[in-house]
């Protein structure tokens, strides 16, 4: 499964040849790279927006990564978040990952191939957990749409009779949209593209 687009990940370190091992290690990836020493610097990264996975190392003396991604996870949940530890039995790395604080944890010295298949698999599934959020979000707005315009028009969905047909007419629905809504969700409501003009939507066999 390939990501949606090309995605911002965003390192914090304060050793900065571990951020630099890093670039070097994902360099061949489709990720844009940025990376710092400053875990306050990553946090005002992460929310001006864009940033969709961060690597936090657990133990830095300005903020510790458990508190960042804490923070992080406060602000904007939607970013991924993976802790880099030295110490693979560290308790509160597991504890995090328990609590939904991270997605999960990395040790030091990583395996190349292992860090590249955890940051795909981890951004494969953000993609689809936004196609998800947004494919609902669109459901969502159709069904409060046409609730609100029965109530403002009332019979706006009413068929009527024509040569043994059921008629809908799309002419009137899609003025009525077009005056209401923005280019976007209108593409929701392309009442002509969906029925054709005046369609007949249930044709019966008798008069």
């Amino acid at each position: 499964m390939s990501t949606d687009a090309k995605h911002t990940i965003l390192v914090v370190d304060d050793e900065p040849e571990v951020v630099e091992s890093l670039r070097r290690t994902l360099r061949h990836e489709k990720f844009k790279f940025v990376g710092t020493t400053s875990p306050l610097e990553a946090l005002g990264i992460v929310l001006q927006g864009g940033v969709d996975l961060v690597i936090a190392d657990i133990d830095m003396p300005e903020m510790n990564g458990l508190s960042l991604v804490s923070k992080i996870r406060a602000q904007c949940p939607d970013v991924v978040r993976i802790l880099l530890t030295g110490d693979a039995s560290l308790e509160s790395a597991m504890t995090a990952i328990n609590l939904g604080e991270v997605h999960r944890y990395l040790v030091k010295p990583w395996q190349k191939e292992e860090l590249r298949e955890t940051l795909r698999t981890a951004l494969e599934r953000l993609d689809e957990l936004r196609r998800a959020s947004r494919a609902s979000h669109a459901v969502a707005a159709h069904k409060a749409l046409v609730s609100a315009l029965e109530r403002e028009h009332p019979g706006i969905w009413t068929v009527e009779r024509d040569e043994g047909a059921y008629v809908l007419d799309t002419e009137r629905i899609t003025k009525i949209l077009s005056s209401l809504m923005e280019e976007p969700l209108r593409d929701l409501f392309d009442v002509e593209a969906t029925f054709g003009p005046r369609e007949h939507v249930t044709r019966r066999s008798g008069p």
